[in-house]
């Protein structure tokens, strides 16, 4: 706020500066405080003036304030309810929506056409009106994809959210062994919900390009090689959107609560 006065004192023109956000909203220099002279006239230092003048006078002023106030008031709601509103789209409200990882921006998930473990063609899009949790492992994983495959299975049938709600997708990483009919016996022991799906090299690797997922093979602790791969799993809610990088380690009621709040996004 900035206060200046004239050569005479008489009055003091008002200048405020108001940040909201990143917005700079000035207050026009129009609105004026008068000050009351030494002879009772709150325009002119030393003369008289009537009193309903004065009164008035002053009235205007109080008028003035009032309305800056509300001015003020106003300013403050929008700019409380425009961050709302950006407070809901990431999803912070209250801290983090989600306990896992998630997506600001809620960007459309890449799409892709792989063959299932029918030996169907399968598209993301296909399953568009149902939340996705989208997970790249590979039959012979000894341990994080069958026991990440095991949490999500157990936590759906906790939440009663079943195929008709929720699809769990597993892209293989491994498509020199993983055909159809060995990722069908696999996906067998995680439930209904769990799609198995497989491609050409070429084709599955656009696919990790798309969503960032490594796979390349490391020396195990037997000295065999292992593929080592990314472990969060998608989720992606029913309009085909990108929430949140779901955490499978973290404990089941963490785990249980993002995959709820998923599928009642995009609805």
């Amino acid at each position: 706020m900035e206060i200046r006065s004239n050569s005479m004192g008489q009055q003091a023109n008002v200048r405020l500066r108001v940040i909201v956000g990143r917005s700079v909203v000035r207050v026009p220099e129009s609105i004026r405080l008068l000050t009351p002279g030494a002879g009772g006239d709150i325009r002119h230092p030393g003369t008289h003036c009537p009193q309903n003048t004065r009164r008035a006078e002053w009235n205007t002023v109080l008028l003035n304030r009032k309305k800056l106030v509300v001015a003020l008031l106003t300013l403050g709601l929008f700019s409380l309810g425009i961050a709302g509103l950006a407070a809901v789209k990431l999803g912070v409200i209250g801290g983090s929506r989600f306990y896992g990882t998630p997506y600001p921006d809620s960007p459309v998930a890449p799409e892709f056409t792989l063959t299932d473990h029918r030996g169907e063609q399968s598209s993301l899009s296909d399953f568009r009106g149902r939340t996705v949790l989208l997970f790249f492992g590979f039959t012979r994983c000894p341990d994080v994809c069958p026991l990440t495959l095991d949490r999500l299975s157990q936590v759906l049938d906790e939440t009663d959210l079943g195929p008709d709600r929720v699809a769990v997708l597993l892209v293989t990483v491994d498509p020199e062994y993983d055909s159809p009919e060995r990722l069908a016996d696999y996906v067998a022991h995680f439930g209904p919900s769990v799609t198995g799906l497989t491609a050409d090299r070429t084709t599955l690797e656009a696919v990790y390009v798309a969503y960032g997922v490594y796979a390349r093979e490391m020396p195990g602790h037997d000295g065999e090689a292992v593929l080592a791969h990314n472990p969060q799993v998608f989720g992606i809610d029913a309009d085909g959107r990108l929430q949140v990088l779901i955490h499978p380690e973290d404990p089941a009621e963490q785990v249980g609560s993002d995959i709820r709040k998923l599928a009642s996004a995009g609805r």
